[in-house]
């Protein structure tokens, strides 16, 4: 609906979506929320969540990495730093940002925001940021395609604000707490799932008067930031190689299952037998 205001087309694409999710003997997804849209829009299986993960891994050089961005911006540490990661697209929320930092730019506190990568929509935000004259407390990185120094945004951060609803499961916030950051997210949406506000990130509403809370409480507690990235860190970070796992071991419970079915039609098994007889019985022929 985004993108085609016609509803009829839009009736007949969803139609033609969710034909191939009907067909499917198992559906995946990557949040509660994106599940409960397949439900919405008519899907009647069952669905299981399998979370994204990252492939960054907390490096062995956080100062030199620190360094290199410190150096870069020219940023002063005795302040509070905040990232946004991702496409520069209104539709992310970046205004919410913006509009936070105007609010305590106004209030006098000291902190350096800094938005990590390009966008479409890059130099109206530009524009927009220019409006609200707190050039001084901004940095735009543009597109940055050296992971290592992606690593050291991370690592110079107090906390990531990322006040994305549109997003279905953003790795950004894995990302951070990959490096031991916390992240300020919107309160339902998906990237809130698993966050629990005050230990292991900052949840905050919709406005940009609460985004600007959260990041105070941020700028007055930077220990307490540090304590919920670690928890972050504990709680909300996995790499691809640890899903890996889990979705075999997955697909193993798919395959043992179609298995099972196979058995009781072939052989002509009693229901009630245990899954190890059924198994015992499915070796021996």
């Amino acid at each position: 609906e985004r993108i085609c205001k016609i509803d009829f087309i839009n009736n007949i694409a969803l139609k033609i979506v969710m034909r191939s999710y009907k067909k499917a003997d198992r559906v995946w997804t990557v949040s509660e929320a994106s599940k409960q849209v397949l439900y919405d829009y008519g899907y009647k299986g069952e669905v299981d969540v399998v979370r994204n993960g990252t492939d960054y891994t907390y490096p062995d050089n956080p100062q030199e990495l620190i360094q290199k961005v410190t150096l870069k911006h020219n940023i002063d540490l005795d302040n509070s730093v905040f990232i946004f990661v991702g496409r520069m697209a209104f539709y992310k929320n970046i205004k919410l940002i913006a509009d936070a930092c105007k609010i305590l730019d106004d209030k006098n506190k000291k902190f350096t925001m800094i938005f990590v990568g390009g966008g479409f929509e890059l130099d109206s935000f530009k524009n927009y940021v220019k409006g609200l004259q707190i050039k001084n407390r901004i940095i735009f990185t543009d597109n940055v395609n050296d992971r290592e120094l992606i690593q050291g945004y991370f690592l110079t951060s107090d906390a990531l604000v990322f006040p994305s609803t549109f997003d279905m499961a953003s790795i950004t916030k894995v990302e951070a707490a990959a490096h031991k950051k916390p992240s300020i997210v919107v309160n339902g949406s998906c990237s809130a799932e698993e966050v629990i506000d005050g230990e292991n990130g900052y949840i905050c509403e919709e406005n940009a008067e609460s985004v600007a809370l959260k990041m105070l409480d941020v700028i007055e507690n930077r220990e307490k930031a540090k304590r919920l990235g670690e928890n972050a860190y504990k709680t909300l970070y996995r790499t691809w190689d640890v899903l890996a796992i889990e979705v075999l071991e997955k697909y193993q419970k798919i395959i043992d299952k179609e298995l099972l079915k196979k058995l009781v039609h072939d052989l002509g098994i009693r229901k009630n037998y245990s899954y190890h007889k059924l198994i015992s019985k499915g070796n021996d022929l």
